[in-house]
């Protein structure tokens, strides 16, 4: 299976400039928190993360929310409904 286009210059920077995958993975997920605080105005005290996978370059932002019934602010809140299609093991009304 021939890696993509991101998993090659990945490596490529990894060879290049001599410093641990760790480091570069770090440096992209924080740009790619950065990106997404600017792209929605979120507020420095809401939690967001962000991972990278190396092998397809695909980016997953994991961010803080509220469970709330009726969603007043989509940046910050999510109904029970959705909190469940994200973790439907998790016991949301005891949390």
């Amino acid at each position: 299976m021939p890696k993509n286009e991101f998993a090659l210059a990945f490596n490529e920077v990894l060879e290049e400039k001599q410093l641990s995958k760790e480091i570069i993975l770090g440096a992209i997920e924080s740009a790619m928190v950065s990106a997404y605080r600017r792209a929605v105005n979120a507020s420095t005290a809401q939690q967001v993360e962000a991972k990278v996978d190396t092998d397809t370059g695909k980016v997953t932002i994991f961010v803080e929310k509220e469970v709330v019934e009726d969603v007043q602010e989509e940046k910050t809140e999510v109904t029970l409904g959705e909190a469940h299609k994200v973790n439907p093991r998790r016991n949301w009304a005891t949390w």
